[in-house]
């Protein structure tokens, strides 16, 4: 066999080997949004958190309504499509068994469900915010504290279809879909819970 075949053969498994070493870590990262995923208890509460300073970043520009939603949407695609090839690279490339893709270390989809569910409704979560005389530190932390405590609750107790994805769909799709699919009946919740309320102080 030619030596110089060879060798270029060895550097080729070599640079693969490195590379796909370091895009194992690089995916982890993105997975755990930088390690939080690992915290020892309520990692996914833990992770939803992560939304916030995104939030944040958005609501400062002061932009328009149909900016600021087109904004946290765009951010959530970009979230869903960087979650979709981390996981699957991840899972593929990794330890994960098919049953266990969705394990706790993962909260990226966590993210992802919270700009889904802000996306939907920042908007009514300004008026919550401002009518019921809730303040918490600043107005951003509040409204992102209402929508936090919706989505976990659809996230936590699955409502149809989430639990059905949850179980079925072993895949980064389906990790990245339960979570979109909680924002989106969070953000939907908070919504109503505004036209109710503003309904009843206009009664009253």
């Amino acid at each position: 066999m030619d030596v110089k075949f060879l060798r270029v053969q060895i550097m080729k498994t070599l640079i693969f080997s490195i590379y796909r070493k370091i895009a194992y870590k690089f995916a982890i990262i993105l997975n755990t949004c930088f390690g939080v995923g690992y915290f020892p208890v309520a990692s996914g509460t833990i992770g939803t958190l992560v939304g916030f300073p995104i939030y944040v970043a958005v609501r400062v520009m002061h932009y328009s309504y149909w900016k600021t939603v087109i904004m946290l949407f765009g951010i959530g695609v970009l979230i869903f499509i960087i979650g979709l090839i981390s996981i699957t690279f991840w899972k593929n490339n990794g330890k994960i068994s098919k049953e266990k893709v969705d394990n706790s270390s993962i909260v990226i989809d966590e993210v992802l469900g919270i700009i889904v569910c802000l996306s939907i409704c920042f908007h009514d979560l300004i008026f919550l915010s401002e009518k019921l005389h809730i303040e918490m530190l600043n107005s951003y932390f509040t409204e992102f504290a209402i929508a936090f405590v919706f989505f976990r609750i659809f996230d936590i107790i699955k409502p149809f279809p989430i639990y059905k994805i949850d179980m079925e769909m072993h895949n980064a799709f389906g990790v990245m879909l339960d979570d979109v699919v909680a924002g989106i009946y969070a953000g939907l919740s908070i919504l109503a819970t505004r036209y109710l309320i503003e309904l009843l102080l206009n009664v009253l």
